[in-house]
């Protein structure tokens, strides 16, 4: 937890420590080893808000060794695969940082930071304006409901708004359901993308 609230930390205990400090105390190490497994799948669930969210993703790691240059340049050639962006790289001594470009719609930084012998790799997306296009059609179809109701079928005020009410809400649901998957698929793939990061360094 300390490594996910203070990114500039280094990870206290590894899972070998923690199980050799479990041991020492009379502790079953698998017992370790399961709840590191449990608050992982758990960090993994992303709670969906009203709207379909979180518009946000946040992950970090730690490796083993400081990262060199040469692995740098392999790690950029693969997150401007991902995000299909060439973005803005800087060097801050022993700070490497990839940021996506200010003109597209959602930002991204991958940052990676090297601190006596080990490397900390995080990553932050942020993407409010993601669920725009899942949403336009419910403003359209409550529009078109209403006419249709009121027109065509000539349906009096009470069976005219249910039917809109009834259309908007279904395009509603419809529109959050996409999104929801979309946002998975989008949070799998960056996972995905911090274990081949991983992988590099």
């Amino acid at each position: 937890n300390s490594s996910v609230d203070e990114p500039n930390s280094q990870v206290g205990l590894s899972i070998d420590e923690l199980s050799q400090l479990a041991s020492e105390v009379g502790i079953d190490p698998k017992q370790i080893t399961r709840a590191a497994s449990e608050i992982e799948i758990n960090s993994l669930r992303n709670e969906h808000n009203f709207w379909g969210g979180p518009f946000s993703y946040k992950n970090q790691i730690m490796v083993e060794g400081e990262l060199t240059v040469g692995q740098w340049e392999e790690m950029l050639f693969l997150i401007r695969h991902y995000f299909k962006s060439k973005g803005k790289v800087t060097t801050r001594g022993s700070t490497f940082e990839w940021a996506s470009s200010w003109d597209t719609s959602n930002s991204a930084q991958v940052t990676a930071r090297r601190n006596s012998g080990k490397t900390n790799i995080s990553m932050n997306w942020h993407g409010p304006l993601t669920a725009l296009p899942f949403y336009i059609p419910v403003p359209i179809v409550g529009i078109a409901s209403l006419l249709l109701a009121s027109g065509f079928l000539e349906l009096s005020s009470i069976p005219g708004i249910a039917l809109t009410l009834l259309a908007t809400g279904l395009t509603f649901f419809a529109g959050r359901w996409k999104l929801k998957k979309h946002l998975n698929t989008l949070f799998k793939k960056f996972r995905h993308m911090l274990t081949e990061l991983e992988i590099i360094a």
